[in-house]
């Protein structure tokens, strides 16, 4: 009896102390207006929405590479070179090193990444609406 108890306590404390991850099934993410509708769904890890590293980067029309190697994401848009590796909270945009709330993860084999920290290293603002629970990210692409 004591040992299950003692398993019990421990699972419970593993549990407690693991990073607050969840799906974002509450949360909508925009993009000039428009939902990004990601397979998987976002997810919230420390009060940060993480999302699929191709679909928020080709949304914002950014160029993106993935090194399996390195575990490193490399991703340009206009003037801007922005790198991040998986586990490393450090991100680097030409070469200025920006520190993240939360590092890039992987989750059900795809690469999740911060979509505040990926919006802002572009230079476009994102907009929080606690009422709605959206994010809203707009820029003016290459065509306008």
């Amino acid at each position: 009896m004591k040992r299950k108890f003692l398993a019990l306590l421990a699972a419970l404390f593993t549990l407690a102390n693991s990073a607050n991850v969840f799906a974002a099934t509450d949360i909508k993410l925009f993009i000039n207006g428009e939902e990004l509708v990601c397979d998987p769904p976002a997810i919230i890890e420390n009060d940060r929405l993480l999302v699929p590293m191709r679909a928020i980067f080709e949304k914002l029309e950014a160029q993106v590479n993935w090194d399996a190697e390195t575990r490193t994401i490399t991703a340009a848009k206009n003037e801007f070179i922005l790198l991040m590796q998986i586990g490393n909270p450090k991100m680097f945009i030409n070469n200025d090193e920006i520190e993240l709330d939360v590092p890039p993860s992987i989750t059900d084999d795809r690469t999740m990444v911060p979509a505040r920290a990926v919006s802002e290293a572009f230079d476009i603002p994102v907009e929080w609406n606690d009422e709605t629970r959206e994010v809203n990210i707009n820029y003016q692409n290459e065509a306008n």
